[in-house]
Formats: structure tokens, C-alpha cells, sequence
């Protein structure tokens, strides 16, 4: 028997931080962010970094690196623009900055429509998704009636994407813990 939801009851939910990446738009849990920053135009290389580390910067007195999120996920690569902003995220050793195209909107993703991708229509690496999931914003339209859009987005699971092939080795030689 399925059982229908009072307007009472709460469905779970967590709140996404939107965001472009090659003209298709990812998410990550607003937990995990620490700031949203525009891109330094002073970025310093570190020699022998991987590919997709574009060095580090200064963020709030603390030297940060800066990984590009569309190398890091074989993405096509595009030039910065005045859009391009910086993802600012804590683990639980480091600060890391992560390069995106712009960031969209906080959305609110019931927990009910996160399911698995399919493997045949997603172009990143399956291992730093977390899900696919329907993306709500829901705004005040007249008289208090609200209007309700939907739409897809990919989220992702940052910790894992800085977690593999022996990164945080990497990092702890760029940044100092904070």
C-alpha cells in the first residue's frame, strides 16, 4: 500500500550549490562549501603539479591550491572569464579551491530523486558522482502563490574527487593544514 504524504510531513532534502562545468550543470552539497570567490588574477604555478592543479593562491591569509574542475574531470577546458568563479571547500585537513565555469543558484534536491547515472550518458569518471538528482527552486510569484521549477543536475561528491590517487600527499606539500 502506498502511503500519501500529509502537508505536515516534511520530505528530506539537502541544499546544492549550482554550477557549469562545459555547458552542463553539477552540484555540490552547500555543506561542503566554505566560500564562493571570484577567480585571482594572481595565480602561482607549483612545479611538477598534476595537469589539473593550477596552482595555489592566497585566500584569507592562507595559501589554498587551485584545482580546474573540467581538467580534473576531462572536461573541455575553456578560457576564464569574468564569470569564472572559485568553489572554496574544507576537508577535514585542507582548504582546496576548486575552478568552475559560474555558479548557478542553491537549489533544494530531495533526497527521494537522487538515484545512480546512467553509465551511457555521463561523460565524468562515475567515481566522483553521487547522484543524479531534481534540482528545485521555488520562488514567491503574487499573492503569495509559489511557482516551482525543476530541473536535473549532476551532483558531486568533491571530497572523493581530491581524495583519489594520493592527492592529499600532493597538497600537503602546496598548503600547510589550516
Amino acid at each position: 500500500m502506498v502511503r500519501k504524504r500529509k502537508k505536515s510531513e516534511k520530505e528530506k532534502s539537502i541544499r546544492v550549490v549550482g554550477f557549469y562545468l562545459a555547458d552542463e550543470e553539477y552540484g555540490v552539497e552547500i555543506s561542503q562549501i566554505r566560500s564562493i570567490e571570484r577567480l585571482s588574477d594572481i595565480i602561482t604555478k607549483m612545479p611538477q603539479a598534476p595537469p589539473f592543479v593550477e596552482g595555489v593562491v592566497e585566500y584569507r591569509g592562507k595559501v589554498i591550491p587551485l584545482i580546474d574542475l573540467r581538467k580534473r574531470l576531462s572536461l573541455p577546458v575553456e578560457s576564464y572569464s569574468k564569470e569564472t568563479k572559485v568553489i572554496v571547500i574544507s576537508t577535514k585537513e585542507k582548504l582546496i579551491g576548486f575552478i568552475v565555469n559560474n555558479v548557478s543558484e542553491v537549489l533544494t534536491t530531495p533526497i527521494s530523486t537522487i538515484s545512480a547515472p546512467p553509465p551511457e550518458v555521463v561523460n565524468v569518471d562515475t567515481q566522483y558522482i553521487r547522484g543524479l538528482g531534481k534540482g528545485r527552486i521555488t520562488s514567491r510569484v503574487r499573492k503569495r502563490r509559489e511557482e516551482v521549477k525543476e530541473r536535473m543536475i549532476i551532483l558531486l561528491d568533491l571530497e572523493k574527487i581530491i581524495n583519489v590517487e594520493g592527492m592529499f600527499q600532493i597538497f600537503s606539500q602546496i598548503s600547510p593544514p589550516y
